[in-house]
């Protein structure tokens, strides 16, 4: 529901292949060394604050060339990061002095005839994925900025705007391919160790395990009609309105996702957004006996055909930025004392960066999976907490770090204190507890059997087993 950038992949650019002298095995995906011309752009995160510079960055088009390039890559050591989309909050699809392997050129949807199931080629972005869905009366519930792309999404649990309806990404999650340390292709549908493959890909994380090619969906049918709403007020009215939200939101039925903004640009303001797979007078009915609107500066609500809904939460095309952001699961509602932090944070936040608290409901279907059933262990939330600041000026990223964590620190110790993995953040000393919570072992010995020599490493990767 916000908008990060209008990034967009500059990988097509690129023909050269580049070799390193004396290698008998230079890839033969398009690759990019350092110092070569396009390599300073084609290393660039969405999230403008990291740079990060690794040796070479190698474009992969389909399978092979993965296999080929991981192999490649094995030979001159160093570090593996896995790059979909760009779109990981730390950079950890990058990396300093190893290589890239970018799956952006590997993109496709293929449907069923029968329109059940789809498979989906690891680079495609889910707004083409969306429609092309859409196109045969089918969709998948996923999320709501349109350029990250389904791998990296999918693995680390992927939750969007039917979530509550339908669960998350990895529970349509049927079967997934990926290429492993060795360069070997692993089939969680013919594999030896294909019931671990397919648990771990199901909210492990993404580049821990391997580079994954296709993934395997069970689909759903396109909703008929989806109804969008918004409310607005001045920030004034954010202690009463996030306390109406929270008693409200996450208590609807299963058809409604919603938001509760807190923010202080372009103006200050709370708001109230989100979507409902109901009936339009009903879901009138339930926001006037939660929210009065008599104060309110906008209202809206709307019935459309789902694909329309998909479009209006995709954001806008804006310039690239930085952002520091970070995550907490709630189970039970936040109090008073928090919730009155909560407006008093956002109230006091620096002018010249732009903070936002945003709030989501959770639960719903996918509480209807246990913890250990796949390797998304957050089952029982029913709301997040997302703390996001963001800024273009770098003589100010000390006052957005400052408010984000201070933010982070005043209201995360009222939640479950438990953290999305899809929202990496380096600040966090525990993330094997709030990120994987009691799947962490399972998950060191899956990375055992896929990754014994961890090849595929970053900060807060997964750490293979030693047993």
């Amino acid at each position: 529901m916000i908008s990060r950038s209008g990034f967009v992949s500059a990988a097509g650019a690129f023909a050269t292949i580049a070799t390193i002298p004396g290698r008998a095995s230079a890839p033969r995906a398009t690759t990019l060394l350092r110092g070569s011309r396009g390599y300073d752009a084609a290393r660039r995160n969405v999230n403008a604050r990291l740079d990060l510079h690794p040796r070479a960055i190698a474009f992969c088009s389909d399978p092979d060339e993965i296999a080929q390039a991981i192999r490649w890559a094995n030979e001159g050591g160093g570090p593996i990061a896995i790059r979909s989309g760009g779109h990981d909050y730390e950079g950890f699809s990058l990396n300093n002095g190893g290589v890239v392997i970018d799956v952006s050129r590997y993109r496709g949807v293929d449907v069923s005839p029968d329109g059940t199931s789809a498979r989906i080629r690891a680079g495609t972005d889910i707004d083409t994925m969306y429609h092309r869905l859409a196109d045969v009366g089918r969709t998948l519930p996923a999320g709501t900025c349109h350029s990250v792309a389904i791998a990296g999404l999918t693995t680390g649990g992927g939750f969007g705007l039917i979530g509550r309806r339908h669960g998350l990404m990895v529970d349509r999650l049927a079967r997934v391919r990926l290429i492993d340390a060795e360069g070997r292709l692993r089939d969680s549908a013919h594999d030896p160790d294909g019931e671990d493959i397919l648990w771990a890909a199901r909210g492990g994380g993404g580049g821990n395990f391997g580079v994954v090619t296709d993934l395997f969906f069970s689909l759903l049918e396109v909703p008929p009609r989806v109804v969008i709403f918004s409310l607005e007020w001045d920030l004034t009215h954010a202690n009463e309105v996030l306390q109406r939200w929270m008693s409200w939101a996450p208590a609807q039925s299963r058809e409604l996702v919603a938001a509760c903004l807190l923010q202080n640009s372009p103006t200050k303001s709370v708001r109230v957004v989100g979507e409902y797979l109901g009936n339009e007078a009903a879901l009138e009915r339930s926001l006037e006996g939660a929210f009065s609107r008599a104060n309110a500066r906008e209202f809206s609500l709307e019935s459309m055909p789902y694909i329309d809904g998909v479009a209006r939460f995709a954001g806008y095309g804006a310039a690239r930025s930085s952002w520091k952001l970070k995550s907490s699961y709630g189970e039970k509602p936040l109090g008073a004392a928090a919730i009155a932090a909560a407006a008093a944070l956002v109230e006091r936040a620096p002018a010249d960066v732009r903070c936002v608290l945003h709030f989501e409901t959770f639960g719903g279907a996918v509480s209807d999976v246990a913890p250990a059933a796949t390797a998304f262990p957050h089952r029982k939330m029913t709301y997040w907490i997302q703390y996001c600041t963001y800024w273009s000026e770098p003589r100010v990223a000390t006052h957005a770090f400052a408010w984000v964590r201070e933010a982070f620190a005043t209201l995360d110790p009222h939640t479950a204190m438990k953290s999305y993995r899809n929202y990496c953040d380096l600040d966090l000393v525990d993330w094997r507890n709030r990120y994987h919570g009691e799947n962490y072992a399972r998950l060191r010995h899956v990375k055992a059997k896929l990754d014994p020599g961890n090849r595929f490493t970053f900060p807060q990767g997964i750490e293979p087993s030693r047993t």
